[in-house]
């Protein structure tokens, strides 16, 4: 079993000649090994001046050597241009190895 969190923040101040603003970019990670073949992990961002949040969690089985299976989910909110979206994805690797 292994866990790891990570996060981070990011924040910046600008002057222009037009207006000053701000901006603080949030992001946090996590991970999670259930054993050495089933493997998690998940990613939030978080952006003040776009009003955007990001969301990715991804799971990993690892069924045998260089063959894995992932699930992938994404999520995203936000407003004018950044419009939100979902999506599931899923992906296959097969090793062919002779």
């Amino acid at each position: 079993m292994h866990l790891l969190f990570d996060f981070s923040d990011s924040y910046n101040y600008a002057r222009l000649a037009q207006a000053n603003f701000s901006t603080n970019l949030f992001a946090g990670r996590m991970n999670y090994n259930f054993t050495r073949k089933l493997l998690t992990s998940a990613l939030v961002q978080v952006n003040s001046a776009a009003k955007l949040s990001l969301l990715n969690i991804r799971f990993r089985y690892i069924y045998r050597p260089n063959s894995d299976i992932y699930v992938i989910y994404n999520q995203s909110t936000g407003t004018g241009l950044e419009r939100p979206s979902y999506s599931l994805q899923v992906k296959m690797t097969y090793d062919l190895t002779f």
